[in-house]
């Protein structure tokens, strides 16, 4: 705790002089690298971003800084690290919110998972780790298509966590209720007993972004599931997968570029 890793930090301190963007990461952990509370634990991780904040000011006056954790809590039984629990959000959204007192941009561990494979344990954790801090504003939430506590990363999982933040998205939108949804006038004409089926506006709302149609969730009835070989939320995503590979590549490096990067990283070896 309350320490910077010496070789990252001298990296960073050489980039700094370019204005690249800093993201400090602290990761403390409530019983084995941070206090056993969750406040002292979200304490100690603010602290160590604060330093980060001043050391980089002082070194380059104006480098820009992204406030950003993944901070957790420690496994008792085991002492190891744990990101899937609702302990691990409620930290990582307090730092949320203390970006936003600092006006600070903000980037916090949240769509994670300790499931050792794709399935419902990551599904679980993922939606609750996720909603919470996108309902609260958090900038960008990282962990898409990581599992097993960060330590595998699953393609499949990747299209499965797009279902889900677009289902979270959905949810932050809220209902909306200028006059453009007012509709009372289609209450007084279809009347009681009616229905609201022929009604223009429900054409119009079944193209709209109002109602969120899934990608992979199913909603057919239980026989129209069957007769289409009863497909799997995993299995459509692994199909999607399939899709994205075989397509062209979008936004490809260019041969000049590929080939300075593989001098860079020539260079680097040799030395």
């Amino acid at each position: 705790p309350l320490t910077h890793d010496k070789a990252l930090c001298d990296t960073y301190l050489e980039l700094a002089k370019y204005h690249v963007p800093i993201l400090p990461f602290p990761m403390p952990a409530a019983g084995s690298t941070g206090p056993a509370s969750l406040y002292s634990n979200t304490a100690v991780a603010n602290a160590e971003s604060l330093s980060a904040l001043v050391l980089f000011q002082m070194a380059e006056k104006g480098v820009p800084i992204i406030y950003g954790h993944a901070a957790g809590i420690t496994n008792f039984s085991l002492g190891t690290f744990i990101e899937g629990a609702p302990e691990t959000t409620m930290i990582n959204g307090a730092l949320g919110e203390m970006a936003r007192f600092y006006s600070l941009p903000n980037t916090q561990a949240g769509c994670i998972s300790d499931a050792k494979k794709p399935g419902a344990q990551a599904v679980m954790e993922k939606v609750f780790g996720t909603l919470p801090l996108v309902l609260s504003g958090v900038d960008v939430i990282n962990g898409t298509g990581e599992i097993d506590t960060s330590q595998l990363l699953v393609l499949e999982q990747i299209v499965v966590d797009h279902e889900i933040g677009c289902m979270c998205k959905r949810f932050k939108d809220g209902i909306d209720v200028s006059n453009a949804k007012d509709y009372m006038d289609d209450i007084e004409q279809v009347g009681p007993g009616g229905h609201f089926l022929m009604q223009p506006s429900t054409v119009k709302a079944c193209r709209s972004d109002e109602f969120y149609m899934p990608k992979l969730g199913d909603r057919h009835t239980f026989e129209q599931w069957e007769s289409l070989g009863s497909p799997t939320f995993y299995g459509k995503a692994r199909k999607r997968v399939e899709e994205i590979l075989a397509s062209p590549q979008k936004n490809p490096l260019s041969g000049d570029m590929i080939g300075t990067l593989e001098d860079i990283v020539r260079r680097a070896n040799l030395e």
